[in-house]
């Protein structure tokens, strides 16, 4: 290879940093961690078919496993649309399974598809063991001056 070239590789891994703004969504899922003890992040296929990436706000994220949520075995996305409207997606190793509430209070599914990863696509960041916020070890002391102050 000559001097100043960038192998195929490496370069494939700057398009990825570069299209999904890494530097700024790693930046944002490690504050959502050390606020809520975990961040979720979600990667997909775009229309294009270039993979991408996207933080998800970690009280929309439940995810199953073994107690490793870096590679979850499966894992539900619960949120609510601009009209209202309440959808969750629940993912497995190869499939993603919509579901929304349409007019009724209760879950439907509406339809589902492969998501073309080879695990679960939608994983989180811990800030700590016990999935803890930096702010609740001292909540407790910051009540107990609230309360020798009033």
């Amino acid at each position: 290879r000559e001097a100043g070239t960038t192998s195929p590789g490496k370069q494939m891994i700057d398009d990825f940093n570069t299209l999904n703004n890494i530097a700024d969504e790693d930046s944002e899922w490690g504050k959502m961690a050390t606020i809520c003890g975990y961040g979720a992040r979600l990667a997909y296929i775009d229309r294009n078919g270039n993979e991408r990436v996207k933080n998800i706000e970690p009280w929309e994220a439940v995810f199953l496993s073994d107690g490793n949520i870096h590679e979850p075995e499966y894992a539900l996305r619960y949120y609510e649309t601009y009209n209202g409207q309440q959808k969750a997606e629940f993912y497995d190793s190869k499939t993603i399974y919509y579901f929304s509430t349409k007019d009724s209070s209760a879950f439907t599914l509406d339809h589902k598809q492969p998501h073309m990863f080879d695990g679960c696509p939608l994983f989180g960041l811990v800030n700590n063991k016990e999935l803890k916020g930096d702010a609740e070890k001292v909540l407790s002391l910051i009540d107990a001056y609230d309360r020798t102050l009033s």
